[in-house]
This record gives structure tokens, C-alpha cells and sequence, in this order.
């Protein structure tokens, strides 16, 4: 059953992005629509029935901080406020230059400081300053291949080699320590890209049929970025937990979520064969966010720590004036869910958990507006000044809001730099000089 919604639901959307103009692909709106009908027919239709929580019982508080992040969308898009255009012009290859160098400073911090097992996560990372700033240069690197993929798509530019070596600059500090995020960005950031770079081409050859059908380039090098990628996640379902026994795994998960698998679910996933590991993965990891959150909604009692908790980044940098607000926050979150609720804390509870650690549950609400409402200002910036540097800004947003589904992006500092650079910022060719 679970199969079948996602594919009715994955064709809704196929005619939907069908029939959308190219300024609509690149709403927040639309994808987040797209991205939290998923996670709700994850909850229902999973199979997977958990202990401790109550999905409705929370249900109406999360809907309420979508509904309002909609309606500050829909108000900050209305209304007419002055822009500023503050642009700083930059190679694609110099900055491609320094993303690379950035993240072989992340690199060696990791290696000097923390011990490495390739496929298991490096529980308690250590990272010095310098590698901060590394990981913090590192994040030009999606800015560098976004840019380069734009040109590609729309202008016909090959895409350049420091593109694909920004790629990998991006994920390698990710991939040593078996985390999936950065690549994940990547993807989703890629796919909406090269969604909007296809209906612009049509829209464009609609509105002028001179220009004819001009052939892009094969891009190889994403080809086999890609199948990479596709086999590292697979790799890392089999290896990360340590178990190769599918009905191992599902008992690890149960005892972790305090949940039971359904037959039917079980069943599905022996069908899969190779891919039943990333299967069950998967729907665990978007199946429990909501008992999550209504566990940290009705247990978790901190005072608000007002954005340190999801831009830890700066909370360390920051404990000598406001003290350790992270781990003080951070233990609060495991006592609530781990000794009160009997829940893992090592999960998700969408943007909606950290927004409540961060400003609290009223505190949250507020949050969820004011974030729709500075997305939808820069969406009619978008609209009304439809260049490289507000598509990729963009681009940028809508990814964040698909990955939300985890948790805040903000979290990832690879991801809160190319967020407030891609305003500043336009990345130009080298054959466009």
C-alpha cells in the first residue's frame, strides 16, 4: 500500500512540475508541499507502528507551523520592500580554488584529531578553529557547482573540471565520518536545478523559435559522480549499523524506536533484494519524526537558546560569554526523549523539533512565520529580477526546505554559507570574462 500512494502521490507531482511555469519550480511552496506529503504518507502508510507518541496528538501544533510558514510566504511575497543589490563578482574557478583548499584543511583536521573507521559514524567529532573555517570554505564548493550546472543547462558552457572537484570537496568531510547530508544537499539541490533549467529551455524556445534545440554536452563526470554517491548510500545502509541479517537490522530498529514492522512492510522489503537495507532504512528514518517531535514537545523543558542550538557552529565559538548552551540543550534532549519518552535521540523531528529547542513551543510558531516570511521576500525578488544570482539563491532555498524534513539545515554549516552567500555572490565562467 505504501508503494502504491508514493507512486500516485510521485505522478501528481510529475503533472504538477509539468504544467508549473519556471518561476513556480522554483517556489518554496511547491516543494514544500512535495516534501512534507511525502513525510506524511511515510507516517501512515509505512507499516510501522511505534510505541510511545501520538501522531495525532502532535499533528495539529506541526500542521500549525507549516500553515504559518505558508502564510508568511504568502505575506512576504505581496509585499513591495526595498531590495538591496550588494554583488560581488567571482570566478567560478577561483572560488572553485578555494572551496577545494578549504576542504583539505577539513580533511587533515578530521584525520589529526579524530579516529577513522570508513562507513561508521565518528560519534563525538572533533574539529580545531582552523578546520572550522575549512569546513566553512569547503561550503562554497555547492555555490562553485551550482553556478557551474546553471551555465551548463541554460547558457551551454561545458561544465568545467574544479566543478567536479568542488563536488567532491563538498561531500568528503561528510563521507569520512559516514554521514549522507552534504551529498543529499547535493542531489536535491542538482535535481531542482536541472527541473527548472528544463522548463526555462522550453519556455524559451516556446517564446522564441529561432533559437532552435541546441544539444547540451554530456555531463560524464556527473554521471559517475552520481553512480558513486548511489553506491555509497548503499554501502553505508549494509555497514553503518554492523548487521548483515535484514531481520537483525529490523530488530535493532525496533528496539531502538520502540516500534513493531508489520508483516506486509516485511514482506516488501525481502522483495527488494540489494535494496532492502536502504528500504527499511528509509522508512524508519521518515516514519518517526513526528513521535519524535510529539515527544519533545511534551517532555523537553529548557529555556530558549534562540538559534544556538541549530547554528552550533557559532555556539561553540560563543561559551565563553553564554556558557555550553548546546550541551546543556543537547542533554535536556536526551533526558526527555531517552528517560521520558523511551525514544532513541539520535533521530529527526523535522525543523519543527529544533525550532522548538531553539525559541521554545510558542517561540517556534513564531519562528515558522518569520522564516516563511523571509523566504517569500526573496522569492518576489526572484520574480521580479530573474538572474543567475536569485536562481541559484533560490535553488538554494527550495533545498533547504526539502531537507527540513530532517531537521533545519542551518544545522549544516556546508549548507548556512552558500544560504547567505548566494545573495551576495555571482559566480561567473571563464568564457564569460
Amino acid at each position: 500500500m505504501y508503494i502504491l500512494v508514493l507512486i500516485i502521490f510521485i505522478t501528481i507531482f510529475y503533472f504538477i512540475f509539468k504544467r508549473s511555469s519556471s518561476n513556480k519550480i522554483l517556489s518554496m511552496s511547491l516543494w514544500l508541499y512535495l516534501a512534507y506529503g511525502f513525510l506524511l504518507i511515510t507516517h501512515f502508510f509505512s507499516g510501522i507502528e511505534y510505541t510511545f507518541g501520538d501522531i495525532y496528538r502532535i499533528l495539529p501544533y506541526f500542521l500549525g507551523c507549516i500553515f504559518l510558514l505558508l502564510l508568511g510566504h504568502r505575506i512576504g511575497r505581496t509585499l513591495q520592500l526595498k531590495a538591496i543589490n550588494k554583488k560581488f563578482y567571482v570566478q567560478v574557478k577561483t572560488l572553485g580554488f578555494i572551496s577545494v583548499l578549504g576542504s583539505i584543511v577539513f580533511i587533515y583536521d578530521i584525520y589529526r584529531l579524530n579516529s577513522i573507521n570508513f562507513g561508521s559514524r565518528i560519534e563525538d567529532l572533533a574539529v580545531s578553529p582552523i578546520g572550522v573555517l575549512g569546513n566553512a570554505l569547503s561550503g562554497f564548493s555547492l555555490l562553485v557547482w551550482l553556478y557551474s550546472l546553471y551555465y551548463y543547462k541554460v547558457e551551454k558552457i561545458k561544465i568545467p573540471v574544479i566543478a567536479y572537484f568542488s563536488v567532491l570537496a563538498y561531500v568528503a568531510g561528510g563521507i569520512l565520518s559516514a554521514g549522507r547530508q552534504a551529498i543529499i544537499i547535493l542531489l536535491i539541490s542538482s535535481l531542482i536545478l536541472l527541473i527548472w533549467g528544463s522548463k526555462k529551455n522550453k519556455e524559451n524556445l516556446k517564446n522564441n523559435p529561432s533559437l532552435g534545440v541546441v544539444r547540451n554536452p554530456k555531463p560524464w563526470g556527473f554521471y559517475i559522480l552520481l553512480s558513486v554517491f548511489v553506491g555509497y548510500f548503499l554501502f553505508i545502509s549494509q555497514v553503518r549499523s554492523g548487521l548483515s541479517d535484514l531481520s537483525a537490522k529490523i530488530s535493532v530498529y525496533e528496539k531502538g524506536f520502540n516500534s513493531t514492522t508489520s508483516d506486509k512492510t516485511l514482506n516488501t522489503a525481502n522483495k527488494l533484494g540489494g535494496l532492502s537495507d536502504i528500504y527499511i532504512e528509509g522508512i524508519y528514518y521518515y516514519s518517526h519524526e513526528l513521535i519524535r517531535l510529539d515527544l519533545l514537545y511534551q517532555y523537553y523543558d529548557y529555556p530558549p537558546i534562540f538559534g544556538l542550538f541549530q547554528m552550533s557552529y557559532i555556539e561553540r565559538r560563543l561559551q565563553w560569554l553564554v556558557g555550553k548552551q548546546g550541551e546543556a540543550s543537547w542533554k535536556e534532549v536526551e533526558f526527555s526523549l531517552e528517560e521520558k519518552g523511551r525514544f532513541s535521540c539520535h533521530t529527526w523531528s523535522t525543523f519543527v523539533g529544533d525550532y522548538i529547542v531553539d525559541f521554545g513551543r510558542f517561540g517556534a510558531l513564531i519562528a515558522s512565520f518569520l522564516t516563511g516570511y523571509i523566504a517569500g521576500i526573496l522569492y518576489r525578488r526572484f520574480k521580479q529580477n530573474v538572474c543567475p544570482k536569485s536562481i541559484i539563491r533560490q535553488t538554494v532555498i527550495c533545498t533547504g526546505i526539502v531537507f527540513s524534513i530532517q531537521f533545519s539545515p542551518i544545522c549544516e554549516l556546508i549548507y548556512f554559507i552558500p544560504l547567505l552567500f548566494s545573495s551576495f555572490l555571482v559566480l561567473k565562467p571563464e568564457s564569460l570574462r
